[in-house]
């Protein structure tokens, strides 16, 4: 055996080989993604003003709106809530519509059932 066989390196593993050829990729397109990124900057930025222009001439639509949604998605008390918070009113200003008949938690006026035990609450007549 001789000196020069004993230092030669082995050729390099696959992954080895696309380690290298995935650096040169990004190393080349380095300089074309700066220069995109540089010619759509004023782009994003002048969309994310608008946007955050909308969003503020709408609040008021997109709040009502996303309670709205929710008050329709979400079942029970917590649906209820939202549908209050929707008509800028709070929970406790709902007419209740009675005391529970098993357990004695008043309930809200559209409720047919007793939102702490789930029992079914009696119809109130209209009195007026």
């Amino acid at each position: 055996m001789t000196d020069e066989n004993a230092e030669q390196t082995p050729p390099p593993t696959r992954e080895q080989e696309i380690a290298r050829k995935a650096a040169k990729l990004l190393k080349q397109g380095r300089p074309q993604l700066e220069r995109l990124i540089a010619r759509t900057r004023p782009q994003a930025e002048l969309a994310g003003k608008q946007a955050l222009q909308y969003v503020r001439e709408h609040e008021d639509e997109i709040r009502a709106a996303g309670l709205k949604l929710a008050q329709t998605r979400l079942p029970g008390p917590i649906g209820m809530a939202m549908g209050a918070l929707a008509n800028n009113a709070t929970p406790e200003k709902a007419p209740a519509a009675g005391v529970c008949p098993q357990c004695a938690t008043e309930n809200a006026a559209a409720a047919k059932f007793c939102n702490e035990c789930g029992a079914p609450l009696a119809p109130q007549s209209e009195s007026a």
